[in-house]
């Protein structure tokens, strides 16, 4: 596993992102941001989701989300996936979702994956 984390890291330190990452809820996107963002998703090369789906699996098989090392993981794979859409469109960034489960507020990414619209 650690050497999947380092691998992700340097992926990472590799891109050029030519726009800061701006994150916020999917309700507050403009149209045309929903709109670059579906394109950008709809844009990834099959390979670069099957890996990601693939090692998402891996790790999840070995128990990533319910480990200590879950939350670094986390946002490195998400980082990743960022990257990779930004190499689309570099103006694009993922949107989270705000809920509330058990009464506790919380964010979550959402999952947008192939849309057409």
């Amino acid at each position: 596993m650690n050497k999947i984390i380092i691998i992700l890291l340097i992926g990472l330190f590799t891109q050029v992102l030519d726009a800061q990452s701006i994150r916020k809820p999917w309700e507050e996107f403009t149209d045309q941001e929903r709109t670059d963002y579906v394109n950008a998703i709809n844009a990834l090369s099959t390979a670069d989701v099957q890996n990601l789906a693939t090692e998402h699996a891996r790790l999840s098989n070995l128990g990533i989300h319910t480990n200590s090392q879950f939350l670094p993981w986390h946002r490195i794979f998400l980082e990743y996936f960022e990257g990779l859409i930004k190499d689309q469109n570099p103006y694009v960034s993922i949107p989270f979702g705000i809920g509330t489960i058990a009464g506790v507020q919380v964010l979550y990414y959402l999952k947008i994956v192939q849309v057409v619209i």
